[in-house]
C-alpha cells in the first residue's frame, strides 16, 4: 500500500480517535475465548487431508503461546485454529500446498456492547496474525501452479520502494536482535497479499523451498501453454455443443494463437539455451502465456526493475509435512496497522517484536531437548506498560501554578527526557512513534512530529475572560511549506460534536521571513476565518521561537504573536460557552527538521 492511501486512513483514524473509540482506547480488552492447551484433541479431516491428534494438539499449543504473548489493546481478539482451506471451485491450486496447521487471529478494531455489556465486533475490520506450521510463503504463480504442483514468488523479495522500506523499518523490525537469528522479511502488498512482516523458522535456517532454474521455468511454461490450450479447446466444445460452425471458428482462432505462442516460446528457449542452469528471476509478479504479443523477455528487464525468484517447496519436506513433525513454521502479522499509525496495530507489532519467544518456538520444533520440561513464557508480559518516574517540577513551575489566577500550566518539567509527556495522550506518527519530551536550553519541550497530543489534565473553563499563552519553536531549516501545527480548544458534548472551537494553524517562514497563521473561530454566533503573517516566525535560527497569546474578553477574541496583535474579533462567542478540550495536531512529517517544539502552555483568568 502506498503512503497516499496510508495517509488517508491515518487521517481518519486520527480525527476519530478521540470520539468513536474513546470508550475502549488503551484498554486491554483481551480475547473472545482463551484456548486451553491441555484440552484433549481429536483428529480432523478436510478434503484429502487428515490431521492427526498430534497436529491438532500442536495447533492448540501455538494458540496458547500467542495468547500468552499478546493481548489486544484498544481492540478485541479472536483466535482460530488454522488448517488448509477447504477446496472449492476457485482454489484448486491450494491442493498442492503442504499440510498447514497452527493458529490465525483477528484483532477487531470497531467494537460495540452486546446485551450482556460485553465488547463484541461491530464490523469485521481487523489486523491479522498467523503462526502456520508448514505455512505457505508469498503468493502462487498463476500460470504455473496446478493442483499437483505449487509454484510461488515472494513480493518485495529483491527490491522495496522507499515508502515500503520505511514501513519495513518501523520499530526496528530489520534490526531486532532476536529476529536477526532467523530468516525474516517485510512483504509489501502483492496482487493477492497484504502488507505483512514475516518470520520463517526452519532447522538450521535451511529454507524449505528451492528456486527454479531458467531451464525448469521454461519447462513448466511449456506445460502451461499446452495446458491452457487444452482447457480453452475443451471449454469451446462445452459452450458450443451441437454448433459445429462456432466450434470450428473459435477452435481455429485458438489454434492460431497457440501456434504464435509456440513460436515465441521456442525463440525464448533458443535465446537462453546456454543459461538454462541459471536461477530464474522474472520481471513480472504474474507473467502470462501470451508471449506472442511483443512482450519483453520474461527474464530480462531494466537493471533497476524488481525481479522475482520463482520457487517450489522442497519435495522431501513437502512430503514430510504430512507427518507429525513440523518441517518449518511461518509467523506473519499485519503491517497495515503500524503503517497507518493505528494504536492497536502498533501494539500488535510491538508485541510480536518484544513479547514472542522465538527462540523457545525454534527449539520446541527443531531442538526439543533444549526446552524439555520447560513451559513457554513470553519474553515480556503482554500487558507491559513502561513505568515513567514523575520528576519534580521546577521552582518556576510551582510558583506559576500557585498563582490563583492560573487555571492551567504545563512546561513538561515533570516529564523525563525521551518520554511521552505526563498527563497527555499522544497518537503515533508514520514512524510509529509518540510525541516525546526533549530538553533544549533551560526548557523542557514536547516535540510534535506528525502526532496529535491531548491534555488529560485540562479542566473546563468558561469563555468569559481568559488568556492562553504558549511557546512554539522549530529547528533550523524547517521545510518551507511543510505541514502546519494546529492548536485547538473546543467545547465538545459527550457525542464528540464540537459546539464551539478555537483553532490556530501556524507554520514558519524561511530565510528570516515571517511565517503563516490561520485563526479560525466556530460557534453558534457564527464562523470566522483569518489568514495573516506569523510575525517573526521563520526557520533561519538554531531554534526559531515565538510566543503565542490568545486573549478572550467578553465576546472579543484577540491573537498576538510576540506581543504583536494580529487578529481582533468581536462577537466571537455567545455568553456561557465552556471549553473542555485542549490539544495540538500535526498531520505528518517527512524531513527530520519538520517538527514543532511546544512548552509553557498557560491559561489565566482575567
Amino acid at each position: 500500500m502506498k503512503h497516499s492511501t496510508l495517509l488517508f486512513i491515518f487521517t481518519i483514524i486520527t480525527l476519530t480517535s478521540f470520539s468513536q473509540t474513546e470508550q475502549y482506547a488503551g484498554q486491554y480488552i483481551g480475547w473472545m475465548k482463551i484456548f486451553n492447551p491441555a484440552e484433549p484433541q481429536k483428529p480432523y479431516t478436510v478434503d484429502h487431508r487428515k490431521y492427526s491428534i498430534r497436529q491438532m494438539a500442536i495447533s492448540q499449543t501455538i494458540v496458547n503461546w500467542m495468547q500468552l504473548s499478546y493481548i489486544p489493546k484498544g481492540a478485541l481478539g479472536q483466535a482460530f485454529r488454522l488448517v488448509n482451506d477447504k477446496l472449492g471451485l476457485y482454489n484448486q491450486q491450494t491442493k498442492s500446498l503442504p499440510q498447514v496447521y497452527g493458529t490465525f487471529t483477528k484483532t477487531y478494531l470497531d467494537l460495540k456492547k452486546n446485551s450482556q455489556n460485553q465488547w463484541i465486533p461491530e464490523t469485521n475490520t481487523n489486523w491479522f496474525m498467523q503462526v502456520a506450521v508448514n505455512g505457505k510463503i508469498g503468493d502462487y504463480v498463476d500460470i504455473l501452479t496446478t493442483p499437483e504442483q505449487y509454484f510461488f514468488y515472494i513480493p518485495g523479495e529483491n527490491k522495496l520502494g522507499y515508502e515500503e522500506q520505511q514501513i519495513a523499518n518501523l520499530l526496528g523490525f530489520p534490526t531486532n536482535p532476536v529476529l536477526k537469528k532467523y530468516i525474516s522479511w517485510f512483504q509489501p502488498k502483492g496482487i493477492r497479499t497484504t502488507l505483512q512482516y514475516v518470520v520463517l523458522l526452519c532447522k538450521d535456517n535451511q529454507k524449505p523451498y528451492v528456486q527454479l532454474t531458467k531451464g525448469e521455468y521454461l519447462d513448466e511454461l511449456g506445460k502451461a501453454i499446452e495446458r491452457n490450450y487444452s482447457e480453452r479447446i475443451a471449454k469451446i466444445n462445452r459452450d458450443n455443443t451441437g454448433n459445429a460452425k462456432s466450434i470450428k471458428y473459435f477452435t481455429d482462432y485458438e489454434k492460431e494463437a497457440y501456434d504464435r505462442r509456440i513460436i515465441a516460446y521456442n525463440k525464448l528457449k533458443e535465446k537462453h539455451k546456454n543459461k538454462l542452469s541459471e536461477k530464474a528471476f522474472i520481471i513480472q509478479e504474474q507473467p502470462d502465456i501470451h508471449l506472442e504479443n511483443n512482450r519483453p523477455d520474461i527474464f530480462d528487464g531494466e537493471s533497476t526493475s524488481p525481479k522475482y525468484g520463482v520457487y517450489k517447496f522442497d519435495p522431501i519436506k513437502l512430503n514430510q509435512s504430512k507427518s507429525d513433525i513440523p518441517q518449518w513454521v511461518v509467523i506473519s502479522w499485519d503491517a497495515e496497522g503500524v503503517a497507518n499509525s493505528n494504536e492497536p496495530g502498533i501494539h500488535l507489532h510491538q508485541s510480536m517484536l518484544e513479547n514472542v519467544d522465538y527462540d523457545y518456538m525454534y527449539n520446541y520444533f527443531f531442538d526439543p531437548e533444549k526446552v524439555k520440561g520447560i513451559s513457554y513464557k513470553p519474553r515480556r508480559v503482554p500487558n507491559y506498560e513502561e513505568k515513567i518516574m514523575v520528576a519534580e517540577k521546577t521552582d518556576r513551575a510551582k510558583k506559576i501554578e500557585a498563582d490563583p489566577a492560573v487555571t492551567y500550566f504545563e512546561d513538561f518539567s515533570n516529564t523525563p527526557e525521551g518520554k511521552v509527556p505526563i498527563n497527555w495522550t499522544s497518537t503515533n506518527n508514520f514512524d510509529a512513534q509518540k510525541a516525546r519530551v526533549e530538553k533544549s536550553g533551560n526548557e523542557n519541550w514536547v516535540v510534535v512530529k506528525g502526532q496529535t497530543i491531548k491534555s488529560t489534565a485540562f479542566k473546563k473553563i468558561l469563555s468569559q475572560n481568559f488568556t492562553v499563552t504558549f511557546d512554539v519553536a522549530v529547528p533550523n531549516g524547517f521545510t518551507w511549506g511543510a505541514k502546519a501545527l494546529e492548536f485547538w480548544m473546543t467545547n465538545e458534548n459527550p457525542g464528540g460534536k464540537k459546539d464551539a472551537s478555537i483553532q490556530l494553524r501556524l507554520r514558519p517562514g524561511f530565510d528570516g521571513r515571517d511565517g503563516v497563521v490561520e485563526f479560525n473561530i466556530e460557534s453558534a454566533s457564527g464562523n470566522s476565518n483569518t489568514n495573516t503573517e506569523a510575525y517573526q516566525f521563520s526557520n533561519n535560527k538554531a531554534m526559531n521561537q515565538v510566543s503565542i497569546t490568545i486573549k478572550k474578553t467578553a465576546d472579543q477574541l484577540q491573537l498576538f504573536i510576540n506581543n504583536k496583535k494580529l487578529v481582533d474579533k468581536k462577537y466571537a462567542f455567545p455568553a456561557g460557552i465552556a471549553f473542555n478540550q485542549l490539544w495540538f495536531y500535526h498531520m505528518r512529517s517527512d524531513a527530520d527538521s519538520e517538527k514543532y517544539y511546544i512548552t509553557n502552555i498557560k491559561i489565566t483568568k482575567e
